[in-house]
């Protein structure tokens, strides 16, 4: 049976591969903003490959706060969750208070089914280029990065870019543009700032959830999520309307 295993996961990895060389839209980070956005792309019939570096889904919204297993959405901004599935239950204030491990599991979920690929364990460590237009995304495995061996790496090319690689906004930096690195925790100030702060930051390459925040340097806001769904769905939206053009 060796022999039969390995000839499949060389041919099915490759081809998997191999379609993600090239997409309408490369989301960088599988957090719930890159996730969010992903979906609504992906809902439009829009092309999308998630990039992750690491080996699992969800990033930061899995930890809860602190290690809890609990997450805050406001109830205005819980539409997201709602259409994928995952059981909210009313708290204080107008606030909503759900499993994270189960958004982030299903958000992914939902991603897959409306069409968006997910690759894990692939680091970004450059952008492509052309004439002041982001163009793409530079990529190696994440563990030879973490050997520290000199590997050249490939390319995946999309006509846009999404920045969702949360506090470092590493495609950013990547690109040229000036991180000023989040500030302190004010909640709701951080909430409505994390959308507003979602843009197209250089040409073809948009920003979005806490890579806004530490682009512009705005507020933290600790475990609660409403802004970084928000967030992707703006960045989907504002792509979608460039494709559609």
């Amino acid at each position: 049976m060796e022999r039969e295993i390995t000839p499949i996961v060389l041919r099915e990895g490759y081809e998997f591969i191999n379609d993600c060389s090239e997409s309408d839209v490369i989301v960088v980070g599988a957090g719930p903003a890159g996730l969010t956005c992903a979906y609504e792309l992906a809902k439009s019939d829009v092309d999308v490959t998630i990039v992750e570096r690491k080996l699992y889904v969800g990033g930061g919204m899995t930890g809860g706060g602190m290690l809890f297993p609990a997450g805050v959405i406001m109830e205005e901004t819980a539409e997201v969750l709602e259409e994928v599935g995952v059981e909210l239950r009313p708290a204080e204030a107008g606030l909503l208070a759900f499993n994270p491990v189960e958004a982030a599991i299903k958000l992914a979920n939902a991603a897959l089914e409306a069409g968006a690929r997910i690759l894990v364990g692939i680091e970004v460590e450059d952008v492509i280029e052309r004439r002041g237009r982001v163009c793409g995304v530079v990529v190696n495995w994440t563990a030879v990065k973490a050997a520290n061996m000199h590997v050249d790496p490939l390319a995946l090319e999309a006509e846009y870019t999404v920045d969702a690689t949360g506090h470092e906004a590493a495609v950013c930096k990547l690109a040229g543009i000036e991180v000023k690195g989040e500030g302190p925790m004010w909640a709701e100030r951080g909430e409505e700032l994390v959308v507003k702060h979602t843009q197209e930051v250089k040409p073809g390459l948009f920003v979005a959830g806490m890579a806004a925040s530490a682009v512009k340097g705005a507020y933290r806001m600790g475990p609660i999520f409403g802004g970084m769904l928000e967030s992707g769905k703006k960045a989907a939206e504002e792509i979608l309307e460039r494709l559609t053009e």
